[in-house]
């Protein structure tokens, strides 16, 4: 069965073309959400979202009977820390000579919705193809849920 390498979420990555090394940027370990009141009737609300992804690494362990015919299976998912759960990946593959890690990248592209605060977890897990038992890791994630601050003005903007 692979082994976990790392898991984590990020605002920024890159991949060196030639090495294939990652190097991870602005690492995320909480989310603070602003619960913002609702726009006044023919107003619209607008807020901003930064992207992230998450980054899950797992190496082959030929030590421990993997080969490079295997094939596996990965899945990645939220589970927010009201117990509802968001898949994010789902995918079959095989490690390819001669890397002995496969790492996947599942760029988060849209705003996740937070039910409440807590402690979220994104889970990957991986298994061989037909085999029932899944090795996961997982990232642990603090979710903040804040009133906006008081406006110090009441001054029109602009």
């Amino acid at each position: 069965m692979p082994r976990p390498v790392y898991q984590l979420l990020s605002h920024s990555y890159s991949v060196d073309e030639d090495t294939k090394l990652v190097s991870i940027y602005e690492v995320v370990d909480t989310i603070t959400v602003l619960k913002l009141p609702a726009p006044a009737p023919g107003r619209v609300a607008f807020f901003a979202f930064r992207p992230m992804a998450v980054l899950s690494c797992w190496a082959i362990d030929l030590g421990k009977g993997d080969s490079f015919d295997d094939k596996f299976e990965f899945e990645l998912e939220l589970q927010h820390p009201d117990g509802s759960v968001m898949p994010f990946a789902k995918t079959e593959f095989q490690f390819i000579l001669p890397h002995l890690a496969k790492r996947f990248q599942i760029r988060l592209e849209e705003a996740i919705t937070w039910p409440k605060g807590g402690v979220a977890v994104i889970e990957g897990r991986v298994r061989k193809v037909g085999t029932q038992k899944w090795l996961t890791q997982s990232y642990l994630l603090n979710v903040k849920i804040e009133q906006p601050a008081e406006p110090t003005s009441t001054a029109p903007l602009g």
